[in-house]
């Protein structure tokens, strides 16, 4: 389902619990490591609570303090160790400064990547005045604002990519690498909507205002208009105006033929105008929102 979601709250244990569970049922690890590991993310944990002191609530920066440095730790350990023996080895013989080094490298990365997508859908006028009515449009719907603004904070909602959300589940702490993939591939899947939009025609794209539904998602309003036009016979060139007499002539003849033709569309359109790793990205998002033209044209106008 285009906006379905799922929920992580039951997936596996972290790899550090792991770890130190095998550690203890094998003797790999004395009771003496597992104090110096307790001990050492402690005072890992001690120095995030310092750089957590403008960006989080007072009353919760211990314990976000500490979650933040046992799951650098715990990603540091998977991405090192090939197994869990080998976590075991590696955590009675070096402890976790270098793990958590590791691991904060990775989570860094990909924060940063969040930053700079976030930043880019809201994708923004490159034209000059008076060739404008506005000057961004929001690629992001609310809820999935939310997602990018969750993996900017080390957290993910989802358990693989979505095109498009309708819904998100409780995020959890990006501390296994699982997570942190999906989270580099939902980062993709957003990106994808800037290579799509840079291929229309900004003189059209940006020259008028547009409606939006309940999740705020402007980008909706944009593709069903373009959709309506090409349905009408008033596709070529791409503009993104319509009139409520060619919606309703949408509303009278939108039979599945009709969106299997829209569909062909939208490959062949991402085929000549998206290359690269997001074109598979723009094809699936565009597939999502044209499940939800039924729905949208009520709204267009």
């Amino acid at each position: 389902m285009p906006g379905h979601v799922v929920n992580l709250a039951e997936t596996e244990e972290p790899f550090l619990a792991r770890a130190v569970r095998a550690g203890i049922e094998s003797g790999g690890l004395s009771n003496v490591q597992i104090e110096e590991i307790t001990r050492g993310i402690g005072a890992l944990a001690s120095v995030r609570a310092d750089a957590l002191v403008l960006i989080s609530p007072v009353g919760t920066i211990g314990s976000v303090a500490l979650q933040s440095a046992t799951a650098r730790v715990s990603i540091g350990l998977e991405a090192c160790a090939g197994s869990l023996d080998q976590g075991v080895a590696l955590l009675a013989g070096e402890g976790v400064t270098r793990l958590y080094a590791e691991g904060d490298r990775r989570l860094n990365v990909v924060v940063a990547r969040a930053v700079q997508v976030r930043e880019s859908l809201h994708f923004r006028n490159p034209l000059s005045p008076p060739l404008r009515a506005i000057d961004e449009l929001d690629l992001l719907n609310g809820i999935e604002d939310l997602v990018a603004r969750d993996i900017v904070q080390c957290r993910v909602s989802v358990a693989a990519p979505v095109p498009r959300f309708t819904d998100v589940a409780q995020s959890m702490p990006i501390d296994h690498l699982d997570r942190l993939t999906v989270a580099h591939a939902q980062l993709d899947a957003f990106a994808a909507r800037v290579d799509l939009f840079s291929a229309f025609p900004p003189h059209e794209l940006f020259i008028r205002d547009y409606p939006t539904d309940e999740l705020g998602d402007t980008a909706r309003m944009v593709l069903c208009r373009l959709w309506v036009r090409l349905v009408t016979g008033a596709g070529s060139p791409l503009r993104f105006d319509v009139t409520p007499e060619q919606v309703e002539m949408v509303l009278q003849d939108l039979r599945p033929e009709v969106l299997a033709s829209l569909r062909r569309w939208n490959h062949d359109f991402i085929r000549s105008h998206v290359s690269g790793p997001h074109a598979a990205g723009a094809v699936e998002y565009m597939d999502a929102v044209l499940a939800t033209l039924p729905d949208s044209l009520e709204m267009l106008c």
